[in-house]
């Protein structure tokens, strides 16, 4: 009789001990699905979203700004010309790639994003012939 009632007592032990650590893990579930989905879900993404290092959105470019960015950062060009009828302002890397910059986007975005693809592709020591600033994301051709 004494063996059975300490079973019971044991089983409900355990019974309360596994659904506390069941509702603790739930708990923690739950807390992770907010905090991933919710910057997702949300409009504005740029003022929930803090990791964002540069915004490809700001200030128009022309030539002469993006001709100083350039040179504050040691990139040179051979050429650098604005394309008729388009707001895009096309660059010719000596012994490198054709680069497409948007006027439409911030010359600091830009150069940066072209600095650090640069800087990637000759770790890697592949040389692209094309590189296109104009979207949201750059594209890269090889």
């Amino acid at each position: 009789m004494v063996n059975r009632a300490a079973k019971r007592r044991f089983r409900k032990i355990v019974l309360i001990i596994a659904s506390l650590v069941g509702f603790i893990a739930a708990l923690i579930v739950v807390y992770i699905v907010v905090t991933r989905l919710l910057p997702l879900l949300s409009n504005n993404n740029y003022a929930t979203n803090s990791s964002k290092i540069i915004d490809p959105y700001g200030k128009t470019t022309n030539i002469g700004e993006l001709e100083k960015k350039l040179n504050e950062k040691n990139l040179v060009f051979s050429s650098l010309d604005q394309a008729s009828m388009s707001s895009v302002i096309i660059g010719k890397m000596p012994e490198g790639p054709t680069v497409y910059f948007s006027e439409s986007k911030d010359v600091e975005w830009q150069v940066g994003a072209l600095t650090l693809i640069l800087s990637h592709l000759t770790i890697d020591n592949k040389k692209p012939t094309f590189v296109d600033l104009r979207g949201t994301k750059p594209i890269v051709k090889f």
